[in-house]
């Protein structure tokens, strides 16, 4: 493109002195009178069809002054995106190990919120805030449909996980028994997080360019079992069945 732009230029360059030159011819009668005399007489129509062309060329180097401009603005978005993807992973890194402080939290907190328990000593992981600003930060220059769904997904269960874990040191006394059902929901909303971040690690290491849109309830069962996170607890399992009965796989929405 830079080569082509540059022979339009000199072609301009050219036309310009070509009619500087047919000026001067006008100029030497002694010479030039039969030239001199058919561009008078086809002035007009020689003027024309001079700035026709020259309009033509400058429309020509504008469009790709213009086109190499873009493509310029383009590569560099391409090369913004790749360095955020490849920060990603130390984001997924983060959500991964406030994911699993939040279901081994709530596995003790489920333990100790029966009728007899009690929450007085439990306390909430610290929830990495940095992590909403780069996963938004990675979504303003991605594409890819089904990786922006995790992330999305990623920001708002974040959000609310963490204002439920940090809520629950308010509950005191008959509160306590009420949270137990609720306790069962946020372990199952950490334990999504986690298979969610997980999932998002080959893509962040550009290892693959396309993930597949679903993921296994069995392989999120499956982590949860061989940690023992709520292991045993009825109002947990209760709703681990509920949510295995909707099928083999599930899509990381808010509603599944």
């Amino acid at each position: 493109m830079e080569s082509e732009l540059r022979k339009l230029e000199a072609l301009l360059v050219s036309i310009i002195a070509a009619a500087i030159l047919f000026m001067i011819m006008l100029s030497h009668e002694d010479l030039f009178n039969a030239i001199g005399l058919w561009l008078y007489n086809w002035q007009t129509l020689v003027s024309g069809i001079l700035a026709t062309i020259a309009a033509a060329i400058t429309i020509r180097i504008l469009w790709l002054q213009l086109k190499q401009s873009d493509r310029r603005e383009e590569r560099q978005m391409v090369r913004e995106h790749q360095a955020k993807r490849f920060l990603l992973v130390f984001t997924l890194s983060s959500v991964i190990s406030y994911s699993v402080d939040a279901m081994k939290a709530l596995s003790l907190a489920l333990a100790n919120s029966a009728p007899s328990g009690s929450l007085d000593s439990w306390s909430a992981p610290v929830f990495p805030i940095e992590t909403i600003r780069s996963l938004s930060e990675f979504l303003e220059t991605s594409e890819n449909e089904v990786v922006n769904a995790r992330i999305a997904f990623l920001i708002t269960q974040l959000q609310m996980l963490d204002a439920r874990l940090r809520s629950m040191t308010e509950y005191e006394g008959d509160r306590v028994i009420a949270l137990h059902e609720n306790l069962a929901v946020y372990l199952l909303q950490a334990a999504k997080v986690y298979q969610v971040t997980g999932s998002l690690f080959i893509f962040a290491r550009g290892e693959v360019d396309e993930l597949d849109a679903k993921l296994s309830r069995e392989q999120l069962a499956s982590h949860l079992q061989f940690n023992d996170y709520g292991e045993g607890n009825e109002a947990f399992e209760r709703w681990l069945d509920r949510w295995m009965s909707r099928g083999e796989y599930w899509r990381p929405q808010s509603n599944d």
